[in-house]
C-alpha cells in the first residue's frame, strides 16, 4: 500500500486551521497551518477541534505555522496553548508578524511600519476620548487586542519561534527526516518596501501616485492620524498589508506540490510572480478565504505559473459566508471548479467537522 500525506482542514468558521500528517515510516510527523477562528463557531467547538488535534498527533512531533497576526488564523492557538505548548517543537511565522517579541528579534522594521507603530500606540486611549465611527473604533480596538494575545503567544514560546521570509534556508529540515519531504518559503520579502507602496498608495489620489514612494506615504499617514480623515481606510490598509506580508510555504512530497499562502492578497502575489518562485501546484489552500483580493485569476500571468490542468489540481477553500467582505466570492469559486476541483469547509458537519483532502 502506498504511503499517504494527509491534509485534515477543520470548519473553524471565519478562519484557517489545518493539520498536515505525514508518513515517516513507522511514525509521523505533523503540521498545524494556523488555528484562529473569529466568527461562526464557540469556545466550546474551538476546544472540541484543539482535542482531535491532539488526539492525531499523540507523541509524535508536531511543528506550528502562523501565517500572519490576524485572530482567525491564531486566537484558537492563543486560547489554547497551554494544551499544545508542550507539543510545539517549534512555531514559523512571517518575517513581519507584529509583536513587541518580533521587534526585539529585529523583524518588524521599515520607515512605514515604525511610523505606524509611533503614531498608533495610544490610539485606543484617543478614540476614547475623541468621536469617532463605530466601525473605526472597533478596528482600532481589535488591533490593540491583537497585538496583547500576539506578544502573549510568542512570549510563551520564546525561542521556538522563528520569523522567516523568503531564502530561508533548510526549513525544518532535521524535523521533516524522514518523510521525503521539503518545504521552502516564497514570501514575503525580508524588505517590506514593496507591499507597503502597493498597499498604502492606493489611499493615495491618483496625482500623487504618480510620485509614489515611501517619503509620501508616510507623510499621509502621519496627516491621517493628526487629522483624523479616513482613519479607518487606514487601519483596512494595514489590515491588507499585513495579509500581504502572509508567510507563504510549499510543500513538496513524492512530486505533488501544496502551497500554504496563508491570507496573501495580490500584491504578495504579484511579488511573488515577480521572484518566479511559483510553479504548478497539485493542492492549493485558497488565500483569504475565498474573497477576490486573495486569489489572482484576474493576473493571468500569475494565475498561469500556478495551474496545470494535467496535475487536477485541487483547491481547498477554509471560508464562512461573510457577503459584506466578499466571501466567498462566487466567481471565484466557478473559476477554481473549471481549473480543478473545490473542496471547501463550508458544509463540514460535527464538533469538530473537517474535511480530509488525501495526497499519494
Amino acid at each position: 500500500m502506498s504511503e499517504t500525506l494527509r491534509v485534515r482542514a477543520y470548519n473553524v468558521g471565519l478562519g484557517d486551521c489545518i493539520l498536515v500528517t505525514l508518513p515517516a515510516g513507522k511514525e509521523r510527523k505533523h503540521l498545524l497551518v494556523d488555528f484562529g477562528s473569529t466568527r461562526g463557531k464557540d469556545k466550546a467547538y474551538l476546544k472540541a477541534v484543539c482535542k482531535d488535534i491532539l488526539e492525531q498527533v499523540g507523541d509524535d512531533p508536531l511543528a506550528v505555522f502562523l501565517s500572519h497576526g490576524h485572530m482567525d488564523h491564531f486566537k484558537g492557538l492563543h486560547n489554547h496553548l497551554s494544551e499544545l505548548d508542550a507539543k510545539t517543537e517549534v512555531l514559523l511565522t512571517t518575517h513581519h508578524l507584529r509583536t513587541a517579541e518580533a521587534m526585539r528579534a529585529g523583524t518588524r522594521d521599515g520607515p512605514v511600519m515604525s511610523a505606524l507603530d509611533t503614531v498608533m500606540k495610544d490610539l485606543k486611549s484617543r478614540l476614547k476620548s475623541e468621536k469617532s465611527d463605530e466601525e473605526t473604533r472597533a478596528l482600532a480596538e481589535d488591533r490593540d487586542e491583537t497585538d496583547r494575545m500576539l506578544d502573549e503567544l510568542c512570549k510563551e514560546l520564546g525561542d521556538r519561534v522563528r520569523y522567516l521570509a523568503r531564502g530561508a534556508h533548510q526549513v525544518l529540515a532535521p524535523f521533516l527526516r524522514g518523510t521525503g519531504a521539503k518545504i521552502e518559503i516564497l514570501a514575503p520579502e525580508r524588505d517590506n518596501t514593496a507591499y507597503t507602496e502597493r498597499t498604502f498608495s492606493k489611499l493615495l489620489t491618483a496625482p500623487e501616485r504618480r510620485s509614489i514612494g515611501r517619503g509620501l506615504i508616510l507623510d499621509m499617514i502621519r496627516e491621517r492620524i493628526k487629522s483624523r480623515v479616513a482613519l479607518k481606510d487606514l487601519l483596512m490598509a494595514e489590515r491588507e498589508y499585513d495579509n500581504s506580508t502572509s508567510l507563504v510555504f510549499s510543500l513538496e512530497w513524492k512530486g505533488k506540490l501544496l502551497l500554504f499562502p496563508g491570507d496573501a492578497e495580490l500584491p504578495s502575489w504579484e511579488v511573488m510572480h515577480e521572484k518566479g518562485v511559483l510553479r504548478p501546484v497539485d493542492l492549493l489552500k485558497v488565500a483569504h478565504h475565498a474573497s477576490p483580493n486573495g486569489t489572482p485569476v484576474a493576473m493571468p500571468e500569475v494565475w498561469k505559473s500556478l495551474i496545470d490542468k494535467a496535475r487536477k489540481p485541487r483547491f481547498l477553500v477554509s471560508t464562512y459566508p461573510r457577503k459584506d467582505w466578499g466571501m466567498p466570492d462566487p466567481g471565484i469559486l466557478s473559476r477554481l471548479g473549471q481549473e480543478g476541483q473545490v473542496i471547501s469547509t463550508e458544509d463540514v458537519r460535527g464538533t469538530p467537522g473537517f474535511v480530509d483532502v488525501l495526497v499519494s
